[in-house]
């Protein structure tokens, strides 16, 4: 028996470390911090009486409207040539007017609507209504004033061609520009207007000679990338620290989701409570969002977390925040990111 004892321990020590090499091996991936791309905030200014769409710009709608400059080039870098559009809305439409500077003649001609805008000079307009649509809009004008609009899936990136709005544009081509003024009726994009609401919206240029592709929000690779467009405010002003609010930090967890560290402040004399509304748009099209209260004082700063919320795909993602007090000021945050594969 005393034989025996020493020969069944080690049996035994035998069984617990082959039987517990899979527990071992099972260890959890740590989280990882995602860096994020800034997105540009708008606020789209009431205007009294709505612009005469013939390209010239002479109204006063356009002196008093919100400015975006067309800053970036798609993939890195800036444009060649400046371009800028002007903003102004009123509760039926939705106004822009694109200066768009062009050394050369620019590449154009009369195509049918929706026809093949190849080689050709555009101005583009992508809206993305937000609030958990399955589709966002893109609306394209050429200097000879062909149009092209079309329905696109979020998830997808399938294009319905089929839809047509009742939109307005005119064009007007000068020595070393061209101008193109557009309406977008609320009703086409099946939106009821309010004040305040936030759009997702992109400004772009491409230009026949040389091939550049301008935006007023980055994208990587395309004008078509609804998880990198900016945010655009309907109506109201934007006060950026009253309250102003911020990503600490964006954890990534393949076995858990996301968790968004934030930080909100605010500047003023008054303490109040603000009203955090937090939407997330993620790569599929599925939408989460939250609404958090919280009470400020003055000059300090409130941290907390969103999460973790389950994400199961790779891809773009976008996060649109809006801080409201409680006598109506607010302060909008836009950032895109790229979650990675959970492999």
């Amino acid at each position: 028996m005393a034989m025996r004892r020493p020969a069944a321990i080690v049996a035994l020590v035998f069984l617990l470390l082959f039987t517990s090499a899979p527990f071992a091996q099972e260890k959890r991936a740590p989280e990882k911090v995602i860096e994020p791309v800034p997105l540009p905030v708008l606020s789209i200014r009431l205007c009294d009486s709505p612009p005469r769409i013939d390209g010239r710009l002479r109204e006063r709608c356009w002196r008093e409207a919100a400015a975006a400059d067309l800053q970036f080039r798609v993939g890195g870098g800036k444009p060649e040539q400046p371009a800028f559009a002007l903003l102004c809305c009123d509760d039926k439409a939705l106004y822009i007017a694109a200066r768009l500077t062009e050394p050369n003649e620019p590449a154009s001609r009369y195509i049918r609507r929706d026809g093949d805008f190849s080689g050709q000079d555009t101005f583009e307009v992508f809206v993305d209504i937000g609030a958990g649509a399955l589709y966002y809009y893109r609306l394209v004008v050429n200097p000879a004033n062909a149009r092209l609009d079309e329905r696109c899936m979020t998830a997808t990136g399938l294009h319905d061609p089929s839809w047509n709005g009742a939109w307005e544009s005119a064009t007007v081509v000068e020595k070393g520009m061209w101008t193109a003024e557009l309406a977008i009726p609320w009703s086409d994009l099946k939106l009821y207007f309010r004040k305040g609401y936030v759009i997702g919206l992109n400004l772009c240029r491409r230009r026949a000679a040389t091939g550049e592709l301008c935006t007023w929000s980055p994208t990587e690779k395309s004008f078509a990338e609804p998880q990198r467009f900016g945010a655009a405010v309907l109506g109201a002003k934007i006060y950026p620290r009253h309250p102003g609010i911020r990503t600490d930090k964006i954890l990534w967890d393949p076995q858990r989701g996301l968790t968004f560290k934030m930080v909100v402040w605010d500047t003023s004399a008054i303490q109040d409570r603000v009203r955090l509304f937090h939407h997330l748009r993620l790569p599929s099209g599925r939408t989460e969002s939250t609404l958090r209260l919280a009470t400020l004082d003055l000059d300090t700063e409130l941290r907390y977390e969103w999460g973790p919320i389950p994400v199961e795909e790779a891809g773009q993602a976008r996060l649109v925040v809006t801080a409201e007090k409680g006598f109506g000021t607010r302060s909008v945050f836009a950032l895109g990111f790229d979650l990675p594969p959970k492999g």
